[in-house]
């Protein structure tokens, strides 16, 4: 940063000594691996025994729900190993002994520390420790009276989510009136993604151009976006930035503002935010407005890392960071300046690489500064990457790609993807290599990529040579082709003589009907050949109508058993069979990544079943949900997050925002 920081020791050291001032507005500037979550613990465990502050009391909010599930068991973990350390003073061998004595030895009543401590476990659940969307969820259930809000606990959704539902909703009421139908265009330019596209971005944005959209979208458009701002106001249906709105205008009408803020500075006495270079204006606003006022004092600590700033497109805003840094009291403005992750000789070549030229920023801003000084721990001899017994000397490699390769933007993909995975092969086959003594194996290796298109050469590229290789947080399973293929079969399934949709079913790769076979094979002139016939016949009590031939009156009668089956024995005992008659599971296995697509399959089917067993579905509804599930995926929630096939080691292929917060002994960056 362009202010200077107060203290030449590492805030890890600093946050130990007696003299720390604990009050007011703290900004930590920690980069990857210096130790970033350790320091929190040591801040809420200090606030905890020595400023007396109840653990319910403590706000801590982070950007990711995973994040925040992550830090809430780190610090109940170094609540516990506090407690023990209280009851056993001599158990020097425990590893965190010499930081919690430090912060023992501050206190005036030790005896004091361990029923505090007692009681914060005890009450632990109640501590919140959230995302900063849901903290304000928290806030506006707990004071939904306070700011003046419907008493009933609203729904929440992203607004893509809640935009989605909206769209459909209109085409249905104004357009197909009785009918689920909503794909329909109504003309070249009204088309339900239009409309959705459209009304995103009016929400999103006030001053939209829109002389040049057709009358009738954008009309559409314009109520869709009434409807949203109603629910959102009256707290009907809110967006996750929704909930950010509402808390924030309420803090902030003058006739109920100043009595909800100080009920909530009552609830809570300190608050701790991590990834702060990721918050947005508004965010900041709220946490502003509560908890960094000149007569309060109270303790505020803000943690984060301008040079980290990745999540623009999720409203991340590095401007708001530098400006709240700016009103941080230099003798308040702390770093952590030792890496605990990495090899000495990464640290000392990335130092190299990214240090600032003299006046000439590498990353751009003139606030945002590296002076290339971060110290670095070291790797542990006996768990390091060694080429002949030693320590690389060059950690970090440049592989370059000959003028020709990178004529084409296309060609350049393909040949980064190629050459990554021959790199892979080698480190995997030469025997000089070793990790902490044992060969690398391909659970040790991470490829980082810009796009998902450039993951799936390089898995592409890797299944060709037969190295095992997952997609690391890639697409939910709603965004996969085998959502599409497996809506497609239960339309069949639920309308086996509609043929439109056993026609959508045979066409697409699970059918594998040929296009050219098409017309003579729906008049039933010949049958066609499929590689299931046998399979679908034994479910039919049926022989082939020729060898691996199936002819357009047995795919009807195969779909209508099935929905018999549906209707006789359950969801589930429908998808059995119908994977059965179908060999989908032996002939997926046989595909490029078969694995993952049959996870995903079964994932899908999870998914549908605990959906039907909640809700009760009907047949049409359940179509209907399949159809909004894969519509509006662009979001993903945990539950729909693709799983990993196998838990064998494989290397991991994930985009560079995926793999924020990860590490990997070996990693490449095609």
């Amino acid at each position: 940063m362009s202010n200077s920081f107060a203290h030449n020791a590492s805030f890890s050291e600093q946050i130990l000594q007696a003299g720390f001032d604990m009050r007011g507005l703290h900004l930590i500037e920690a980069s990857a691996g210096t130790g970033k979550t350790y320091s929190l613990q040591t801040i809420f465990l200090r606030l905890l025994l020595e400023q007396k502050i109840p653990v319910q009391q403590i706000v801590v909010v982070t950007f990711t729900t995973a994040a925040a599930k992550d830090l809430k068991n780190k610090l109940r973990q170094v609540l516990q190993n506090a407690l023990h350390i209280t009851q056993n003073p001599n158990a020097k061998e425990y590893k965190d002994y010499g930081r919690i004595s430090a912060i023992l030895n501050l206190l005036d009543n030790r005896a004091e520390a361990s029923k505090i401590l007692q009681t914060a476990l005890l009450d632990f659940d109640l501590a919140a420790i959230h995302t900063i969307h849901a903290f304000c969820h928290r806030l506006l259930n707990r004071y939904a009276f306070h700011a003046g809000l419907s008493l009933s606990n609203p729904e929440v959704t992203t607004s893509h989510e809640r935009i989605v539902q909206l769209c459909r909703d209109w085409i249905r009421m104004h357009q197909y009136p009785g009918t689920s139908n909503y794909h329909k265009p109504l003309n070249a330019s009204f088309t339900y993604k239009n409309l959705c596209e459209l009304s995103r971005s009016l929400v999103q944005k006030n001053n939209l151009e829109m002389d040049l959209i057709d009358p009738g979208l954008r009309q559409a458009a314009l109520e869709v976006k009434k409807s949203y701002e109603e629910a959102a106001r009256f707290n009907e249906v809110l967006s996750f930035d929704d909930l950010l709105a509402n808390l924030y205008r309420a803090l902030i009408e003058p006739n109920i503002g100043p009595t909800l803020c100080q009920s909530i500075r009552n609830e809570f006495k300190a608050a701790l935010i991590d990834e702060f270079q990721d918050t947005d204006p508004l965010q900041w606003k709220i946490f502003e407005h509560l908890f960094v006022r000149p007569e309060q004092d109270r303790p505020c600590f803000i943690v984060g890392d301008p040079k980290q700033a990745i999540y623009a497109f999720r409203n991340g805003d590095v401007y708001t960071y530098l400006e709240a840094s700016s009103k941080v009291d230099n003798n308040k403005r702390h770093q952590l300046k030792r890496n605990y992750r990495s090899e000495k000789a990464f640290i000392a070549a990335i130092n190299k690489i990214f240090a600032d030229d003299g006046n000439k920023r590498t990353f751009l801003h003139e606030q945002i500064t590296y002076a290339g000084n971060l110290e670095a721990e070291g790797v542990k001899p006996e768990k390091a990457l060694t080429i002949n017994g030693e320590i690389d000397p060059q950690p970090i490699k440049w592989i370059t790609m000959d003028e020709e390769s990178l004529a084409a933007q296309v060609n350049e993909i393909n040949q980064a993807g190629e050459q990554t995975a021959l790199e892979i092969l080698h480190l995997l086959q030469d025997e000089t290599i070793s990790i902490a003594g044992e060969r690398p194996e391909p659970g040790q290796i991470a490829v980082l990529c810009r796009t998902n298109d450039e993951c799936d050469t390089v898995l592409q590229a890797l299944n060709r040579l037969d190295i095992p290789c997952v997609r690391l947080k890639g697409k939910g399973v709603w965004q996969s082709e085998e959502a599409v293929n497996f809506l497609e079969l239960i339309f069949a399934v639920a309308r086996p003589f509609n043929r439109n949709h056993i026609f959508a079913f045979m066409l697409n790769p699970w059918g594998a009907l040929k296009r050219e076979q098409l017309l003579t094979w729906q008049d039933d002139q010949e049958a066609a050949q499929l590689p299931y016939a046998d399979q679908a016949c034994r479910l039919l009590e049926d022989k082939p109508a020729s060898a691996n031939g199936l002819t357009y009156a047995q795919i009807l009668n195969l779909f209508d058993s099935l929905g018999d089956i549906w209707l006789k024995y359950g969801f589930s005992s429908c998808c059995q069979r119908a994977l059965q008659a179908l060999d989908l599971p032996a002939r997926m296995l046989q595909e490029t990544q078969g694995e993952q697509k049959l996870a995903n399959l079964k994932q899908i089917i999870e998914l549908t079943q605990q959906k039907l067993s909640e809700q009760r579905l009907g047949i049409e509804e359940l179509l209907t949900w399949l159809q909004q599930s894969i519509i509006g995926s662009e979001e993903t929630d945990e539950s729909s997050a693709a799983r990993k096939a196998n838990d064998n080691p494989a290397v991991q292929v994930l985009t560079i925002h995926a793999s924020k917060g990860l590490e990997f002994p070996i990693v490449l960056v095609p």
